[in-house]
């Protein structure tokens, strides 16, 4: 799945200062998410992290994969 591009908040999160971060995914890497807010771009980590990415609630645990290995698993 590719995330740049979609509407997310964090519900959950270790680090309780990502908490209702919301706006819009516009880069990732292995690690994590760099979100568009309208305060400017928060960096956040996936893992131990619970995301609503469009109306989808998603385990930040589970999408710790580079994009493109992502896309190879689903494949296999």
């Amino acid at each position: 799945m590719i995330f740049i591009g979609k509407s997310v908040k964090v519900l959950q999160a270790a680090n309780k200062t990502y908490v209702d971060i919301e706006g819009v995914i516009i880069d990732e890497t292995k690690n994590t998410f760099i979100i568009k807010t309208n305060t400017g771009e928060k960096i956040v980590l996936k893992k131990d992290t619970e995301f609503n990415i469009d109306n989808e609630i998603i385990q930040g645990n589970k999408i710790t994969k580079r994009l493109e290995n992502r896309l190879k698993s689903r494949r296999s």
